[in-house]
């Protein structure tokens, strides 16, 4: 079996909407796979936990090697502390906001993590965005993230940053996650894709734990998502990489709202432009390992790409990144001492590589 079969199956024991074995597509052979190759490409891509949710969903726990499912049970498990801690932060600040009457849209990452199952759907976060529509807000809500101990990289300033969609990320030396506060949902070169005055009316406000706090509808949410995959993908997917966490969440996305396709209304403005050729190229893609229907022309340029790479993003170094705990402000000295890494998971994935625990 070729590393391009291998991420074939991965795709399908990623797919949501394959609910159980039965749904698995007829080429999808478990028996012959080489787990430790799925593993590889699974690590690189950066959706380690949604594998073990699918090991899980399809039971497959009795099937897949045994130091394989210990490694994806004690990630999960770090993964779990964290987006707790991330939770915390967005109470935290949402409450912080709500005291002056600033009500925040929690963009993304974010909104997976304010979801009833959030414990079932972990993924790796590295930052917390939300937005604010109304712009008189901006610098009070900077003041406000300030008073509660976040601050810009000393290395960076807002200035730079004046014409992003958002602004230079704040980062707490004892929080998790950096923030990102938004002017805009998506860069303003690409808003014909989704508008903040179209959005901005259709956002669902929920009162939890206290605090008032607004999602993107659900249309909106998977116009961003597919965004995130491909003309504000990093890295951008003419690289031939994706990270696949994302890719996920616009599935998921489109499942949970009954779509086997994208919505008319996102589908109508993408077909008013005919420029976005990284959108065929992942059209084209989704539909060869996903099954969703393309309404494009066919683009096999980023599939070819892709399997040129090997399937591969990035090493297990950044996915350590990801799921630390310590802040972020300290990971490269945590990188830099193999040590200080969650003990239990690399162990478990030294073990599985056949090399001798640390």
């Amino acid at each position: 079996m070729n590393k391009t079969e291998v991420y074939s199956i991965l795709c399908d024991l990623l797919n949501p909407a394959f609910e159980n074995r039965s749904h698995l597509a007829k080429s999808c052979n478990l028996d012959a796979v080489d787990w430790a190759v799925l593993w590889e490409i699974a690590d690189t891509t950066h959706c380690l936990p949604e594998l073990y949710q699918s090991v899980l969903r399809f039971e497959l726990a009795s099937e897949i090697p045994d130091a394989m499912l210990l490694a994806l049970t004690q990630i999960y498990d770090v993964l779990l502390q964290k987006s707790s801690l991330m939770r915390e932060q967005i109470f935290e600040i949402t409450a912080a906001l709500n005291s002056e009457d600033i009500f925040p849209v929690w963009l993304k990452g974010a909104t997976l993590l304010l979801k009833p199952n959030w414990k079932n759907t972990c993924r790796l976060t590295n930052d917390l965005d939300f937005w604010l529509p109304n712009s008189n807000e901006h610098v009070l809500a900077l003041g406000i993230l300030e008073k509660l101990g976040y601050k810009i990289n000393p290395n960076t300033k807002d200035v730079t940053w004046k014409d992003s969609h958002h602004f230079a990320p704040r980062i707490h030396p004892q929080r998790v996650s950096p923030i990102e506060v938004h002017r805009h949902i998506v860069r303003p070169s690409i808003s014909f894709l989704l508008q903040d005055e179209d959005a901005v009316n259709h956002v669902e406000w929920h009162t939890t734990d206290s605090v008032k706090l607004g999602y993107l509808s659900a249309d909106d949410q998977i116009a961003h998502s597919f965004v995130q995959c491909t003309v504000m993908a990093t890295p951008p997917i003419s690289s031939g990489c994706i990270r696949m966490m994302k890719v996920i969440d616009l599935l998921r996305l489109m499942n949970n709202n009954g779509y086997k396709a994208l919505p008319q209304s996102l589908l109508k403005k993408l077909h008013s432009n005919n420029e976005l050729v990284d959108i065929t190229a992942f059209m084209t893609y989704l539909e060869r390992y996903f099954y969703i229907t393309n309404d494009f022309q066919y683009n096999p340029s980023f599939i070819e790409r892709l399997e040129q790479s090997g399937f591969s993003l990035q090493s297990y170094f950044a996915y350590l990144k990801s799921i630390s705990l310590k802040p972020p402000s300290n990971w490269l000295v945590f990188l830099s001492d193999p040590k200080a890494w969650p003990a239990k998971f690399v162990s478990r994935y030294r073990m599985f590589r056949g090399q001798k625990p640390l």
